[in-house]
This record gives structure tokens, sequence and C-alpha cells, in this order.
């Protein structure tokens, strides 16, 4: 899947990338994704 985000939000995953917390920006929206499934109660 490609997509793309506000500029808004690309500066948050590269900042978030940046400091070290995740690897790559594929891991930082895989997270926000799994987040998001986890708050909705998805299975």
């Amino acid at each position: 899947m490609n997509t793309s985000l506000a500029s808004e939000l690309e500066r948050f995953v590269a900042t978030t990338v940046a400091a070290g917390r995740y690897l790559s920006a594929r891991e930082v929206v895989s997270k926000a994704v799994w987040l998001l499934k986890t708050i909705k109660g998805c299975p």
C-alpha cells in the first residue's frame, strides 16, 4: 500500500524516526494503525 500524509503528520513521523524511537516511517505508521485498531476494539 502506498499512501501520503498531511505535511504536519509527515514532519511528526520524520521527527519520531530521527529521535530514534522507531527505525522507519513504515514502523511509525504501522504502530499508529495498530493503536487505532486497538482503541476501536477491532479484532
